[in-house]
């Protein structure tokens, strides 16, 4: 989830939704697309990621990256990723 809508190269606003955040309060979802980020010097797609407006940092599922293939490792307060 990212509130950041200028990650988004395109965004599919017919994907209208809510998503239910811990304290069981339920935000819209004002569309998904996939982007782009940089992890180290490596350009990585991320598919389906909800743009959120009401949160204020950008939220990544690790059970999810991992139901796609990813393996996940954290080393030195450092975030290592792996495509299987």
């Amino acid at each position: 989830m990212t509130h950041d809508k200028e990650l988004f190269k395109e965004l599919n606003k017919s994907n209208i939704s809510k998503v239910r955040i811990r304290n069981g309060e339920q935000l819209d979802v004002k569309g998904t697309r996939t982007i782009s980020i940089k992890i180290h010097s490596n350009i990585k797609l991320i598919f389906d990621v909800l743009y959120v407006l009401d949160i204020t940092q950008n939220l990544l599922s690790v059970a999810q990256m991992l139901e796609k293939g990813y393996k996940a490792s954290f080393e030195n307060n450092v975030f290592i990723d792996k495509k299987c």
